[in-house]
Formats: C-alpha cells, structure tokens, sequence
C-alpha cells in the first residue's frame, strides 16, 4: 500500500516494521523524597534512565554525600562506557576484586579521572563541587562559546577547576551561592546535588550542539509528503533484491547448501483513490534454477485484501499444505478491520497528520540534518527520470535508536476511537486466545538495539516540476543477533512511478463475487487439514512394566 505511507518510501517501512517497542516509565518513590522535594524531579528522571538508584532499605539519601566511586560508577552508567578488555587502572589502590575496578578503569581510559596527587583513586572519598564540575565537563565534553559573567569570590582565574566551573555555570547546569558571589568550590556534593547536576548535563548532551533545523527545507518535506497522499491515481514498476545470509546447521552443510539466499523480483502495479484499489503484481525469481519463478498477484481494497491463490508448479497434487485444486485462479479475501468497525483507514487528512507527527519526532531528533533536497543530479536516480529536485535520506544506528525511544510521543489518528470499538476489541481478544502470553513490563530499547545492527538505512526519491515522487530507490542492510548467531539482510529496490492522476486501468481488479474465497472458508478447510494429518499419525499403545 504505497499511499498510506505517503514518502516514507519502501525502506522506511520494512525497517519500522523490524521494531515496534512501546515504552513507559515507572514511577519510583522514595520514603525521604518527598514530591515537593527540590532535587524530586531530577531524582525521578535520573532513576528512569537508570543511570542512578536507591538502597536496599527503598531509601534515596538525598542529603548523603556522593563518593568518587559511586561518582565514576554512575557516569559510566549514564554513558554506557567501558574500558577496552585486558586495561588495568593505574591507581594505586585499586585492584581487580575491588568494587569500583570496572568503574576506575573506564573512567580512566575515557580520560574523566586523573587520580589525586598521591596516585590514587580514593573511591571511598567524597566528591566536591570543583571535581564534580572538572568530571562532568571532561566526561561529557561540555563547552561554551559564551563564558559566564560570574565572578566567584572564592573561584579566581587561577584555580584548577575555573574554566569547568565557568563551563557548568555558563550552560545553567550550575549556579553559586550568595547571590552569586561563592561557588564554594571545596563543599561536598550530596547525592541530590550530584543527581541534579547530572540529569542536566545528560539533557545538554555529551558535547552536542542542537541539530541544525531549517524551517524551509522541513517545510517542503511535508508538501511532498502530502502531495503523495493526496494523488487520485498513478502506475508503479520496478525492482528489488533481497540477500540473506544465515547461519547453517551440520546436515546443510553436508547437503552443500548455500549460507547466502538471493531473491529478485519484478514490481509492477496501480493505485487509484476513489474507490479504493491498489493492485501489486511481483514476479520472483526463486534460489533454486530449476524452480519456476513465482508470480504473486495482490489487491487492496478499502475493506479487504485479495491475494490471488496458485499452487506451485511441479509439486505432486497430494503434497500437504497445497491449496484444493478448484480454489486455483481464485482470491483469498482477508479484512482489512473487523465487521462492525465503521472507521475510515484511508483518511487522508489522518495519515498526513501522521506523517507529520512522524517526521515532527525525526525533526526533534535530528533537526533536518538527516535528509537533504537537492537541485541536481543524483547518483541513486538514472538517467531519463523526469525531476527537478532529489530528497535524501539517511538514518543511522543513533538515530534509530533515539527515534524509536520518541515514537512513543506520537498520537495514532482514530487509534483511541478504535479502543472503544467493541467489535476491534473482540477481535483482539479473539486473535489472542487465552493461552496468548503478553510479556510483563516495558520493552527495552536498548536490548532491541544490542540485537539489531542497522548497517544501512537510506532512500532517495526524485520530484518532478509538480511536486510528485517519480522516482524512488533505497537500501536497507541489518543484522540480527541471536543465540550466538549472526543472520544478515540486505534489501535493495527502484520503483519508476508514472501516470499521476490520469484514468487507471487494471490488470486483475477487485475479484468478483464467484472468484472469491473468504476467509471463513479458508480458515474452516485449514481445520479440516489439520484434523486428517492429526487422525493420520500412527497410533502407539503403551506397555507399563509394574513391579510387585
């Protein structure tokens, strides 16, 4: 369905349908936290990230001063830091059984902490506000182009720590005392206070400048994402290629067969608004060269989908799973909403401001440094397309991940009116069943991201004089761990699109009544099939051996 997901392109979408994480923070309270609490708010959030957390006994202690050790160890959390595999920390009074090694040593080779003059790394010690100001700047790489005015009667310009402490107080993440005459450099900070500080400079960003942002530029994304969408007709073909690579197991190798499996198919179709129907015919072209290439024919209308039903060619009439031989040439018809729903799936004006909504989160991401829009010629789009501009994308590891921590922000069109829909409910529950295991607490984003490498993430698509999409080409290229395992992926497609808004006609169309096999029947000759494997398993008597 190429419309309702307006210029997001191909390779968007593949990819959004890799993670679907839904994220909610706990709440977490403390016995000596109250809510009007000064530091509550930073506390709260700081416990969230999980970079800091209570004691055994639920308490907080706040007023309780922070160590170098515990210090280091929650730096090191909230930058998922490590020290490379075999480095020892030079401190003297450190070794590898104690508490804060892992900690000393990541600090260490990230060049946070230096040690004291004697050498050592005191973990026990308490932390003032000068090294707090030196340990924030060095390990988030804080600078300031405008140094603060402030002058601290007990900070002069030759004090170790001044520029750190000017740093911290010129990007508000610190402020003095007395009216803004003392910083009180030597004072101890309390596990509040270093809380505080800390969830600020995370919020400022590990030496990150605010992505840049053109207004122009974000505006002219949406247009062309609202003229897609707004289309009454076009044609499409083209072409993709997908590579898998996977792990073998002892008995494929020993048949000699291949680690890596290449498809290519042929795309080919049209699209028209009103009524609804989007037609996708793909030809593809098996691993195997002695198999035939596979012809699929699918139909999308606004209440179902079609897919037309073949058996594959060569395979013996009696082989289990193959549809009954009357059913060939027919359509599958599968709903697209359950009876009684009465929304509209192909609201334009919901999926543009879903659109929006969309690229307003990858705008909070990344300003509008992840695409460009060009006047030129581009390398992704050939020779002969007709266009005057390129848009191109290009999203990374980073940007997904924080992405797909900001979905969470956006409001689906006609999502909560779904959830009242009696008939959406009951299907839900229906399609769950009973024994349906719903996984208990919040999925992790960070565990979804250890096990998928995004490789590659980008399309291109190109922009005639009147504001369409005519060409569109991307890439996608990830890996999945699991289990030890590595399995790789790598999508690559070209889609010429053509014909805007001129009368379509159809090679299939939507099916007549006579061609159709609903899917109450499908499921009822599912049963069926299932019920005469079942009867047709040998039956075993067993033999109990009693002893008396």
């Amino acid at each position: 369905m190429v419309k309702k997901w307006g210029s997001i392109s191909l390779t968007a979408l593949l990819a959004a349908t890799v993670l679907t994480p839904s994220v909610s923070a706990e709440e977490h309270s403390f016995p000596d936290v109250e809510a009007d609490y000064w530091a509550a708010e930073k506390i709260q959030q700081a416990v969230e990230k999980g970079v800091i957390e209570g004691f055994g006994d639920g308490t907080f202690r706040p007023t309780d001063s922070i160590t170098r050790g515990a210090g280091a160890g929650i730096l090191v959390r909230a930058l998922d830091s490590s020290a490379d595999e075999g480095f020892k920390p030079s401190f003297t009074d450190i070794s590898e059984n104690d508490e804060w090694f892992d900690e000393a040593a990541a600090a260490e080779a990230e060049g946070w902490i230096t040690g004291l003059p004697d050498g050592s790394f005191a973990p026990d010690a308490s932390l003032t506000r000068a090294q707090v100001a030196e340990l924030l700047t060095d390990a988030f790489a804080l600078e300031t182009e405008n140094p603060s005015s402030s002058n601290f009667q007990d900070v002069g310009e030759d004090h170790w720590a001044h520029e750190s402490i000017d740093t911290l107080v010129s990007l508000g993440l610190a402020t003095g005392y007395e009216n803004g005459e003392e910083f009180r450099p030597n004072q101890e900070v309390t596990r509040a206070e270093f809380t505080t500080f800390l969830v600020r400079a995370l919020s400022e960003g590990p030496g990150e400048k605010e992505p840049e942002y053109d207004e122009a530029q974000a505006d002219e994304l949406r247009e062309i994402s609202d003229q897609l969408l707004e289309l009454e007709s076009y044609t499409f073909t083209g072409d993709m290629t997908i590579d898998m690579t996977m792990p073998l197991l002892e008995e494929d190798v020993e048949m000699d067969i291949e680690d890596t499996i290449s498809l290519e198919a042929d795309l080919r179709g049209s699209y028209q608004y009103d009524p609804l129907i989007t037609e996708t015919i793909t030809n593809t072209s098996m691993p195997d060269p002695a198999m035939e290439s596979m012809k699929d024919v699918g139909i999308v209308t606004e209440d179902a989908v079609y897919s037309k039903i073949q058996n594959p060619e060569g395979i013996p009439e009696d082989t289990p799973g193959l549809f009954p031989e009357e059913w060939e040439g027919q359509f599958l018809e599968t709903p697209l909403a359950p009876e009684g729903y009465n929304g509209d799936l192909f609201d334009i004006t919901q999926q543009q401001e879903l659109m929006h909504a969309f690229y307003n989160e990858l705008f909070e991401v990344r300003g509008t440094e992840f695409f460009e829009i060009t006047e030129a010629s581009h390398d992704a789009i050939p020779e002969g397309i007709d266009h005057e501009r390129v848009v191109s994308v290009s999203l990374d590891q980073t940007d997904l991940e924080l992405l797909f921590e900001q979905l969470g922000n956006i409001e689906i069109p006609g999502f909560d009116e779904a959830l009242q829909s009696p008939e959406i409910m009951s299907a839900a529950i229906s399609a769950a069943g009973e024994e349906t295991d719903v996984p208990e607490g919040d999925i992790d984003i960070d565990d979804i991201f250890e096990l998928i490498d995004f490789e590659t993430l980008e399309w291109h698509q190109a922009i005639d004089s009147d504001g369409n999409v005519t060409y569109d080409s991307g890439e996608l290229a990830l890996s999945i761990q699991e289990a030890g395992e590595t399995v790789s992926m790598d999508m690559t497609y070209a889609l010429d699109m053509d014909d805007f808004n001129e009368e379509i006609s159809f090679e299939y169309g939507v099916p007549a009544e006579e061609d159709i096999i609903s899917e109450e029947e499908y499921l009822d000759w599912l049963d069926e099939q299932m019920n005469e494997e079942y009867q047709e398993l040998p039956e075993f008597e067993e033999e109990l051996e009693v002893e008396e």
